[in-house]
């Protein structure tokens, strides 16, 4: 999933940026807070049906992105996904919120929205949520 791939790169360059090195934070508390928009790369890989494997939900599942950089990173903190417009700005909040309850020792939170169909794109400028100049 491009998505799950672009937090996984973030992560590390945040960790990086931090001056934490990734490797130090092996097997530590640290919490993975993520919110994700939307999965439409599953509509790619997984129609038609005959491409469904054993790994094709929890691969594309949005739902698996945090515990996707806990695993890759070995984190042993919190690892929640958050899911819809919203869900970033929530990520980053239950991440505070567990630092400062003493949850985790290090969090990372973030979000991430890769809009790939087309179909999207065309709904929400029918909808008027984006903005005519493509500036914010």
């Amino acid at each position: 999933d491009p998505q799950v791939r672009l937090l996984l790169e973030v992560t590390w360059e945040a960790l990086e940026d931090s001056g934490m090195a990734p490797a130090s934070l092996r097997g530590s508390n640290t919490g993975v807070y993520v919110g994700v928009t939307s999965n439409e790369y599953f509509k790619f890989v997984n129609e038609p049906a005959e491409n469904l494997n054993t790994y094709s939900n929890s691969g594309t599942n949005s739902c698996m992105a945090a515990n996707r950089i806990s695993y890759e990173f070995d984190f042993r903190g919190p690892s929640y996904p958050r899911y819809r417009c919203s869900s970033s700005l929530y990520a980053i909040h239950q991440a505070s919120e567990a630092l400062r309850h003493g949850d985790c020792n290090v969090a990372v939170a973030g979000g991430v929205n890769a809009v790939l169909l087309p179909t999207t794109t065309i709904a929400f400028c029918q909808a008027q949520m984006l903005s005519p100049d493509g500036k914010c």
